[in-house]
């Protein structure tokens, strides 16, 4: 019997006063210090989990104030990493493309100097790739920022080329969006920023091998458990693997060794009449 079993037994005596042996009281106390070292365990591990998310947080915000921010996320090293948007639309036919995106200037150029020329307003479209062709640089339109734009952007280019696919990422905040469309409409979108901005369609196959973590408009995030494991950092590096299940990675085109051939840069006319 246990220390709680002998104490029950021994609670109430014929003549109705509680008696406690000495032992019960020792187990009794030992439990009770044992709880509170777990608890106070317990305490500082949420609050070390707060202090983390917390620096990070303020790491990011000092991260996008800072003026060379947006210069800094375009240069070759870092979007090599992976680019923190990008096409993947499902054509060789690179005029067609280059049309489609309306971009002037256009001149050839190799990766290194494409990524370093999508800062701004500039767009890298990079040579065909297994039938794929895709384009990354800041003039694509932000899915976080504004939604209704992207819409009309991908449903117009789709409409123009077919099959397109688009990815975002942000590490710094694990933001994370992907969407296709096909024949002007859109079969799958999901855009996570904080909230969930953007959820059509049924989620695919491949989302669900990959186990990404989808949340219905409205539906509170999952916190972070003991681990200290964030599902939207793990979704956020899932992103990249989608893009190979769907279309391509870029950042894998590079270690296969298929940066040499060059591809074109170029300003886009204007994204407003998408």
């Amino acid at each position: 019997m246990n220390a709680f079993g002998r104490m029950i037994q021994h609670l109430n005596t014929g003549d109705g006063q509680a008696a406690v042996q000495p032992l019960d009281l020792v187990a009794f106390t030992l439990l009770l210090l044992l709880v509170s070292i777990g608890g106070v365990a317990l305490f500082f591990i949420w609050l070390a989990r707060r202090h983390t998310e917390a620096l990070r947080e303020e790491i990011s915000r000092t991260r996008m104030a800072s003026p060379g921010f947006a210069e800094q996320r375009a240069t070759p090293s870092a979007i090599f990493g992976g680019p923190a948007r990008w096409l993947a639309i499902r054509s060789s036919n690179t005029p067609l493309i280059q049309a489609a995106l309306r971009l002037r200037h256009v001149q050839a150029c190799t990766w290194e100097e494409g990524f370093a020329a999508t800062r701004e307003r500039r767009l890298f479209v990079t040579p065909p790739v297994d039938g794929w062709t895709l384009v990354f640089g800041g003039a694509l339109p932000e899915a976080r920022e504004d939604i209704d734009a992207c819409y009309r952007f991908l449903l117009a280019l789709s409409h123009k080329l077919g099959h397109v696919q688009y990815f975002t990422i942000d590490r710094a905040l694990n933001h994370h969006g992907w969407a296709r469309a096909e024949d002007g409409k859109i079969v799958r979108a999901y855009v996570w920023a904080g909230e969930t901005l953007w959820n059509e369609g049924p989620e695919t196959a491949t989302e669900r091998g990959l186990s990404v973590r989808c949340l219905a408009y409205a539906e509170a995030a999952p916190r972070s458990d003991l681990s200290f494991t964030d599902p939207a950092a793990a979704t956020t590096e899932l992103v990249p693997q989608l893009a190979a299940a769907w279309s391509l990675n870029p950042a894998d085109l590079r270690d296969a060794g298929r940066s040499s051939v060059p591809g074109i840069a170029g300003e886009p006319a204007s994204l407003n009449h998408f």
